[in-house]
């Protein structure tokens, strides 16, 4: 099973920090659509947020696992930031929707802002 852990403060709209971890267990290695979907929509994703100039955002992937975290997000960059974060959680939810014994998502939010 693939698990998203999402990481958001209560007062932003966006997430701060995003987990991939595992493989879904669809289909073998190469052939599995359920991974395949996840893959590409949070890489496509980090792509994105990447290039919001002033932000900054880093990326970890040790082949088990792929995490995004999103730090010092200027004023004028949190619009663009929220909506590229939302597109990326629509499209995991979709997939946890339709392949619910494949994927599961779990969000924390903090009320204090402390991760």
């Amino acid at each position: 099973m693939i698990k998203v852990e999402i990481k958001k403060r209560k007062e932003c709209n966006y997430f701060y920090s995003l987990h991939v971890l595992g493989h879904s267990g669809f289909a073998v290695k190469g052939n599995d659509i359920v991974c395949a979907g996840v893959s590409a929509l949070v890489q496509t994703a980090y792509v994105a947020l990447k290039a919001c100039k002033a932000s900054k955002i880093e990326q970890y992937d040790t082949g088990k696992c792929f995490k995004i975290e999103i730090k010092n997000i200027a004023e004028d960059e949190k619009e663009k930031i929220t909506d590229y974060c939302d597109f990326l959680l629509t499209g995991l939810f979709l997939i946890e929707k339709h392949y619910p014994k494949y994927v599961k998502i779990i969000i924390m939010e903090d009320k204090d802002g402390t991760s």
